[in-house]
């Protein structure tokens, strides 16, 4: 059977404070399965009060045997991390801001179809949906509009002739 060490006076305030009182819902309910074992409760009869799973109702006083108080707070996780490194994100942003004829396409705008076909041709990414492209352009502050279709001119001066007027 796990129970917590004995716990004192200023300690069982201290925890019945927390358990009424704290903003943190994780923090309040670790400190009533604390109390509630100071209290000779076994894990079983915690587990029908706090509603909480036998495992977590050990590891939480396991943890507070170790570690004291500071066992209450919730430890804060990052998440999953992040499939694409910064360098692979770097050049996702350099090939959405190329001209896609400077890359050897036949089309005057990206789509975000057309990028992450694109990023997967020339091996910049093994996958990648055109969500996450989207994401990762919007990190960055860059989104695309829906394209819209129009011819550019086939005239070798058309940028000389488009500027001067």
């Amino acid at each position: 059977m796990v129970f917590v060490r004995p716990i004192s006076p200023d300690e069982g305030q201290k925890l019945q404070r927390l358990a009424r009182r704290s903003r943190d819902a994780c923090t309040a309910r670790r400190a009533a399965i604390v109390l509630c074992s100071a209290q000779e409760m076994s894990v079983p009869q915690i587990a029908g009060t706090v509603f909480a799973d036998p495992g977590h109702i050990r590891g939480v006083l396991k943890d507070f045997n170790e570690r004291g108080f500071e066992a209450l707070k919730a430890g804060r996780s990052s998440g999953r991390p992040r499939r694409f490194s910064p360098e692979v994100r770097e050049r996702i942003v350099e090939v959405a801001l190329a001209k896609p004829k400077q890359l050897g396409k036949p089309f005057t705008h990206w789509s975000l179809a057309k990028l992450r076909s694109h990023l997967i041709e020339t091996g910049v990414v093994e996958s990648i949906s055109a969500e996450t492209v989207r994401k990762i352009l919007a990190e960055r502050g860059i989104s695309f509009q829906r394209t819209k279709t129009w011819k550019e001119s086939t005239d070798p001066n058309f940028e000389l002739k488009k500027t001067a007027s």
